[in-house]
């Protein structure tokens, strides 16, 4: 049991890292939306064409702060599935968890595919969220299938 036990609370533990790496992403993706800041593309400069495209908000919603607040909802599940379990609400997270990433990787591939195929350029912060999301949703898919549903059982220590 103890095994069980621990291998999950390590699934959480990488969702919740991973889910910070993607809030800090995606937020600073925002922020460069609201504030039309000058951004910083790591490598080349297709981050530019990217984000002054049209596909870089969905009625008037940054798809950058769908992606802050997806992230922020898979921190706050996977935090409280961890560390308190035994709250009601935690028992159907991982389900809610898999569902979100389930639309936050799909929604991923298609921009993705976007920026290759019709912008023709690639934003490596976008690509980096991309990444993080898929990882998630494979941890996620990991967690469930192998805890049948129960992606943590009881409380974990720190």
């Amino acid at each position: 049991m103890y095994t069980r036990i621990h291998k999950e609370g390590t699934v959480l533990r990488l969702i919740l890292v991973l889910s910070l790496v993607g809030i800090a992403v995606s937020g600073y993706l925002t922020y460069v939306h609201y504030n039309r800041a000058e951004g910083v593309c790591p490598i080349g400069a297709g981050c530019f064409d990217v984000w002054d495209s049209e596909y870089a908000a969905i009625l008037g919603i940054p798809v950058a702060l769908i992606g802050f607040l997806g992230y922020i909802a898979l921190f706050g599940m996977s935090y409280l599935r961890l560390y308190y379990p035994e709250l009601e609400i935690a028992e159907n997270f991982p389900t809610y968890m898999l569902v979100i990433s389930i639309v936050g990787g799909a929604f991923s591939t298609y921009l993705t595919l976007i920026e290759i195929f019709v912008i023709q350029a690639v934003c490596d912060w976008c690509l980096s969220a991309f990444v993080v999301m898929m990882v998630i949703l494979g941890l996620i898919a990991y967690g469930v299938l192998k805890g049948k549903g129960e992606v943590a059982a009881e409380p974990v220590s720190a």
